[in-house]
């Protein structure tokens, strides 16, 4: 049974979030490979749905608290964040593709969560991809995926 949040913590999530109010966990489902979920569920079209090469490492990063918040998302780019998302690469050439005049802003509101990733997974030994899923009929942000690879 999960532990009560203590109501005079923060109520979001930063780079130094506690042990107690965060988990990694590995995710072994396959994303690749006869037992993935784009095969069993579009058989037809699978070999389309190959989003995590093989020999990468995807795991969920898991919180109660909220990753994206008004504190952090400047209010020009709330409704943007909300629709699409956040992601970044840490350890790589890649940067994120973020467009137009919003990028700056954009990269402001993935901080806490890029800072995090770097603590995890240190740029000088893995390639890490991150990613926010948007919301979800207006809930938060509660989870994120890092697929990494060293």
């Amino acid at each position: 049974m999960s532990q009560p949040i203590d109501p005079e913590a923060r109520s979001y999530f930063a780079s130094d979030i506690p042990e107690g109010l965060v988990r990694v966990v590995f995710n072994d489902w396959p994303y690749s490979g006869q037992y993935s979920w784009g095969n069993l569920l579009f058989p037809r079209t699978a070999h389309l749905l190959h989003a995590v090469p093989r020999g990468v490492s995807h795991y969920v990063v898991w919180t109660r608290l909220s990753l994206v918040y008004p504190d952090l998302v400047p209010p020009e780019v709330w409704d943007r964040v909300n629709n699409d998302g956040l992601w970044g690469f840490v350890g790589s050439d890649m940067t994120p593709k973020y467009d137009g005049p919003d990028a700056p802003l954009l990269k402001v509101a993935g901080r806490e969560m890029d800072t995090f990733v770097r603590n995890i997974w240190p740029e000088s030994d893995w390639e890490s991809a991150w990613f926010m899923n948007p919301t979800v009929c207006g809930k938060e942000f509660r989870s994120t995926g890092v697929g990494v690879a060293d």
